[in-house]
């Protein structure tokens, strides 16, 4: 079994286009399906399937509409990083042995309670936002039992392209909610500000994004 701690995790929305941007930026990866059991042979996600679906995601907010909950694979440069685990002969199911990077279908929450917005809380009240990128930094060897960090290993360097891209092309989300503005860490990508407002999650909740002026 794979042991890992210390997530750093980079919750996001973005544009389609900034998807792709993103994508391109990075050295070659893969997705592979980690939470259902696929047909053998089956299990990698082609890029532009998730960028297709991806894209429909947006539309959809754009039109002011909830979309569907996008997927949850993970990302990994080299195949070497998961095992392919058969099930009942026919079929299989990818488990990472070694760390992978993870996406997760992302929502935050806000409470009026005690004016906080919150990362990651699903429900009726959450507002879908794009995805959550996540990495650990600590690994567990499980030949060793050694503790090591995980930078060197295969998916450290794409994560760390990650964190890279993320801090040029996004940016803190202004939201504005009780009469506060609230600069959140939870990322925006640059090209949303225009049609951020759309978004049926913050209408129905009467939260506003400001436009910063140089977007």
């Amino acid at each position: 079994m794979l042991s890992v701690s210390k997530w750093v995790k980079i919750p996001l929305l973005v544009d389609l286009q900034e998807m792709e941007d993103l994508f391109k930026s990075l050295i070659p990866f893969s997705l592979y399906e980690v939470q259902r059991v696929t047909p053998k042979g089956e299990g990698i996600i082609p890029l532009e399937t998730f960028l297709a679906e991806y894209g429909a995601y947006i539309e959809t907010l754009k039109s002011g509409s909830i979309p569907p909950s996008l997927p949850s694979p993970v990302l990994s440069v080299t195949p070497e990083a998961l095992h392919i685990m058969v099930v009942e002969g026919e079929r299989q199911l990818y488990k990472p042995t070694l760390p992978v990077v993870q996406m997760q279908a992302h929502a935050v929450r806000y409470s009026e309670a005690d004016d906080t917005f919150r990362s990651q809380l699903f429900g009726s009240d959450g507002i879908t936002w794009g995805i959550q990128l996540g990495y650990p930094q600590i690994f567990e060897d499980p030949k060793t039992c050694e503790i090591l960090p995980t930078r060197d290993l295969p998916n450290g360097p794409l994560f760390h392209a990650i964190q890279k891209w993320m801090r040029s092309h996004t940016r803190p989300t202004p939201f504005l909610a009780s009469g506060r503005k609230q600069n959140v860490p939870i990322r925006l990508g640059k090209k949303c500000f225009s049609w951020i407002n759309t978004h049926p999650g913050l209408k129905e909740r009467g939260i506003i994004v400001e436009c910063p002026a140089n977007t």
